[in-house]
């Protein structure tokens, strides 16, 4: 026996795969990561849990598309965590353009390999032979790595080992560097529709930009289901956006140290101009009631209603900002002029 072959007796085979654990969506950091709230986003579940949870093999991919700010992620990150609450979650993988590890597909496959090894016992035992029989396959080319770490040994389970769907979720494809490498991850993904002992369910999201939808046009025959979330009708958005709102609204309320803020603070007609001034985008709402968090604790309740009505009139100027502009931050507190708008980040 090798001095090679020893050492591989000594440790846990999976620690040879390189991984970004920042990609799952349970990953350190991420605690206040946003899931959608209650009564929002009723619909779209709905119709992603129906497919998820559907017998069809074949119907193995749901493409959820959308603008930026549109709610992608935290549709995302909610049927991570309901279905890593139900046991179905096999492996998520969260891009985030410019975040090291979850910027380019360099360990995507080797991620997710380990992800499905740690969810199933039958599965963690054929990956692992796989590795001891192949010790330099995170050397190979990335195709090699999906047919001998994820393909494989999701053909060879037996029959019945998972009684369950196995749902991966894919987070934001479009921010991984790489036209050419979002094209081969789509093309490779396509494969799994040979998989007939295992009901594969891969719930990816991302902007619609063409790198994906051509990977998606070029795959004749893979069935797969998509939605695009600009293209919901405005007034179901607009009730998940109202219902967005109350929901926040009510909770700075009841966690405000302030006794001036009254029971329907702040009413209806500052909701109303702020559900309509939104344009469908979730980025906004959750940016004004952040604004609103953060400034509750500092000045006086009546002082908010001016700035929220100043902030109402800034996006109407222009249909850009509400479109192609994801709002980060918008207060400068340290400022002389405390509701002065310091930045937009341009995509």
């Amino acid at each position: 026996m090798t001095y090679f072959s020893n050492a591989l007796l000594l440790l846990d085979l999976l620690q040879l795969l390189p991984s970004a654990p920042q990609a799952t969506v349970d990953a350190s950091g991420k605690e206040d990561d946003r899931l959608c709230l209650p009564n929002t986003r009723v619909d779209v579940l709905q119709q992603i849990r129906t497919w998820a949870d559907s017998e069809d093999i074949e119907s193995y991919m749901f493409w959820l598309s959308g603008w930026a700010g549109t709610g992608k992620s935290t549709i995302a990150r909610t049927v991570a965590y309901e279905y890593r609450d139900r046991g179905c979650l096999g492996a998520s993988y969260f891009f985030s353009r410019g975040k090291e590890d979850v910027s380019h597909a360099g360990k995507f496959f080797t991620s997710i390999a380990v992800q499905l090894a740690q969810y199933s016992t039958a599965l963690g035992d054929l990956i692992r032979e796989t590795i001891s029989s192949n010790p330099n396959v995170t050397s190979k080319v990335r195709r090699d790595q999906w047919k001998l770490l994820i393909l494989e040994p999701l053909s060879n389970l037996k029959a019945g080992s998972l009684q369950q769907p196995l749902i991966l979720v894919i987070d934001a494809l479009d921010e991984c560097d790489g036209d050419n490498d979002i094209r081969g991850i789509l093309e490779l993904l396509s494969e799994a529709k040979t998989l007939k002992t295992v009901r594969l369910r891969i719930f990816l999201t991302s902007r619609p930009e063409t790198p994906i939808r051509l990977g998606f046009k070029n795959m004749p025959g893979i069935l797969h289901q998509d939605l695009v979330l600009h293209d919901i009708p405005q007034m179901n958005v607009d009730n998940d956006i109202l219902n967005f709102f109350e929901y926040k609204f009510g909770a700075i309320r009841d966690e405000s140290e302030s006794d001036d803020l009254p029971p329907d603070w702040p009413g209806k007609t500052y909701i109303d101009k702020l559900v309509a001034s939104a344009h469908g985008l979730f980025i906004y709402a959750a940016t004004v009631c952040r604004f609103i968090e953060e400034g509750i604790q500092d000045f006086p309740a009546d002082d908010l209603l001016c700035p929220v009505d100043q902030l109402v009139r800034l996006v109407n100027w222009s249909t850009f900002l509400v479109h192609y502009v994801n709002i980060y931050q918008l207060i400068n507190w340290s400022a002389i002029d405390k509701w002065e708008l310091t930045y937009c980040q341009y995509y």
